[in-house]
């Protein structure tokens, strides 16, 4: 995993520097790991590595994937946090920025969902999700239910962001435990 690591911020740096020729940069985005847009894409295809896939994105190409273990490249017009997939091994997304981009404060876009805190980092944002919550932005409920909360035998019921118990023998309070 250290050599993966490793050897991916060597293509990355190579790839600033080699596309930084051509007026664009590439920047991996952190937390993006194993996801791909579900918008349409420019191109799909093989290329034989991170900096191929980036030098064949094309003028319209406002980022991509690759997939360090397939090889495969997909270019995209348009992408958003807000249109990932999920479990999409081996995947990395790379957003083209203009070297003369000055980093902006992505938090403005309000990314985050449910009350979340949105923190603003170079070229990307974190949220910190409110309790009952889960996910990059915040938007995957948690089963509070799992952990089991209702106590003397009450029946717990998940909704979003939150649960409720419903007591049992004359118990009562939040979690049946009067």
């Amino acid at each position: 995993m250290v050599s993966y690591i490793g050897d991916l911020l060597l293509l990355f740096t190579f790839l600033s520097i080699l596309v930084a020729s051509v007026s664009y940069y590439y920047e991996a985005v952190l937390g993006f790991e194993n996801k791909v847009p579900i918008s349409e894409p420019i191109h799909n295809r093989s290329a034989d590595s991170l900096v191929g896939c980036a030098m064949s994105c094309g003028s319209g190409c406002k980022c991509f994937n690759f997939n360090h273990h397939t090889g495969m490249c997909i270019s995209y017009q348009s992408c958003h946090a807000f249109n990932m997939t999920k479990n999409e091994f081996g995947w990395q997304l790379y957003y083209r920025l203009p070297l003369n981009t000055l980093d902006t404060d992505d938090c403005q876009k309000d990314p985050c969902l449910n009350g979340a805190t949105c923190t603003n980092t170079p070229g990307s944002f974190n949220c910190t999700c409110d309790a009952g919550w889960t996910g990059i932005l915040c938007n995957e409920d948690i089963n509070e239910c799992l952990a089991i909360p209702c106590q003397n035998g009450g029946t717990c019921s998940n909704s979003d962001g939150s649960f409720t118990c419903t007591c049992a023998g004359g118990f009562t309070g939040v979690r049946c435990n009067e």
